[in-house]
C-alpha cells in the first residue's frame, strides 16, 4: 500500500513540475509576443509600416489566436485580400468584434447593416456580383488545438484514476483472498 501511495505522489509531483515548465514556457512566450508588438507599435508610430508590418507579421505567426496582434498586423496592410484575411481572422477569435465585422463588410463592399432590422423589400433582390479577388499573402489562423497544459491534466486524471481503480481491484482481491 506505501508504494501505491508514492506512486501516486510521484505521479501527482512530476505532472505539477510539468505544469509549472509549461506556464513557463508560456510566459516567455508571451512576452516576446508583447516585445513584438511594442517595436511594431515604435515603427509605426516613426512612420516606419515596412518594419511595422515585418514584426507584427512575425508577432502573428508566434501567437496566431492572438486578437492584438491581428489589429495591429490590420493598420499596416496594403493589399484587399490580406485586409480580408485579417478581419475574417480576428472574427475567428471573436465573433463578437463588431468593428472587425464592420471593416469586413466595408472592405468586400456591402452595404452597412441597418441599426435595426428592416423588413425585406419587394424591390429588387438582385445584388451585384463581387469582383474577383487576389490571392492573400496571409492565411487563415489554424484550428485552435488543445493547450498541453489542459492535455496533461487530463492525462494526469485518467492515470489517477485508473490507478485509483487498480488500487481499489487489488483491495478487493486481498480481501477475498482472506475470506475465503
Amino acid at each position: 500500500m506505501a508504494a501505491l501511495v508514492d506512486l501516486v505522489f510521484s505521479i501527482k509531483w512530476w505532472g505539477l513540475a510539468r505544469l509549472m515548465d509549461a506556464e513557463r514556457a508560456d510566459q516567455l512566450h508571451n512576452a516576446r509576443v508583447q516585445e513584438l508588438l511594442q517595436e511594431g507599435e515604435q515603427a509605426f508610430a516613426t512612420g516606419d509600416r515596412h518594419v511595422a508590418h515585418e514584426v507584427w507579421r512575425e508577432a502573428v505567426t508566434l501567437d496566431p489566436y492572438n486578437e492584438v496582434v491581428w489589429l495591429a498586423l490590420y493598420k499596416v496592410l496594403e493589399g484587399e485580400d490580406d485586409r480580408v484575411v485579417c478581419l475574417e481572422n480576428i472574427i475567428a477569435i471573436n465573433p463578437l468584434n463588431v468593428e472587425a465585422r464592420r471593416l469586413l463588410r466595408h472592405e468586400l463592399g456591402q452595404p452597412e447593416m441597418p441599426a435595426r432590422a428592416a423588413k425585406p423589400s419587394a424591390v429588387s433582390n438582385t445584388t451585384p456580383a463581387p469582383a474577383p479577388r487576389k490571392a492573400s499573402t496571409l492565411s487563415p489562423i489554424p484550428e485552435r488545438r488543445e493547450h498541453p497544459v489542459h492535455a496533461l491534466l487530463r492525462g494526469l486524471g485518467i492515470g489517477l484514476g485508473l490507478g485509483v481503480l487498480g488500487a481499489l481491484i487489488a483491495v478487493v482481491i486481498s480481501i477475498l483472498r482472506l475470506l475465503a
